[in-house]
């Protein structure tokens, strides 16, 4: 990876969309910067959050604005409260054709399974991934679940600070690697390290 040391500018906003046979509500989208004004669409984006009519508690982004600037900003699906994670949770028995919703995204997104139903979607999404070209990465700001049931934030290691606002402390890559171990050795390293380096060749903020 190159020394050069990129400013990442990220944020999780709400959003809404139309899926068949519903519309979805309350899902989440990643978006980071790619140049500067990408930079001014985040920081517009995150300050023009709109209530929904028919549900007062959710603020939406303004899906028109994110559309406007597409080229200037980088989508990601989040975890679970995004809508990849959720309709392969929920719906993965069903006959589906999840090319639409996938390709929306720029890359997909997995965290540390607490269980194993969360290796399983996380299987699902890399698999979808794959079928459809979209790169998956394994994102920081994760919980685990401790044996006293109390969740907290698990460190992964320096380049996926720049995903990962909570970070105080990190871990060896090799301990990241093992904990994406079930995708097998080659998987692992594509979502804990090619897959980043490839998204981070998009990025242009320093």
């Amino acid at each position: 990876m190159s020394d050069i040391k990129k400013m990442i500018y990220r944020v999780d906003l709400p959003f809404e969309n139309f899926t068949q046979p519903i519309k979805t509500k309350g899902y989440a989208l990643t978006l980071i910067a790619k140049n500067d004004n990408g930079i001014k669409v985040l920081k517009e984006l995150a300050a023009t959050l709109k209530s929904d009519e028919l549900l007062t508690s959710c603020e939406l982004l303004n899906f028109d604005l994110l559309m406007q600037n597409r080229a200037d900003v980088l989508i990601g699906s989040t975890g679970d409260h995004g809508e990849v994670f959720n309709e392969l949770k929920w719906w993965w028995d069903y006959a589906k054709d999840y090319k639409k919703m996938v390709e929306f995204y720029d890359f997909l997104e997995i965290f540390t399974a607490i269980d194993d139903q969360e290796r399983d979607i996380n299987k699902r999404i890399l698999e979808l991934g794959h079928v459809f070209n979209v790169p998956v990465l394994a994102i920081s700001n994760v919980e685990l679940m401790k044996p006293n049931n109390e969740r907290t934030i698990k460190k992964l290691p320096p380049n996926f600070n720049c995903f990962d606002e909570h970070s105080e402390q990190t871990i060896p890559i090799k301990d990241v690697l093992s904990e994406f171990e079930y995708l097998g050795r080659e998987n692992a390293e594509e979502v804990v390290i090619k897959n980043l380096e490839k998204i981070m060749g998009y990025i242009n903020t320093y």
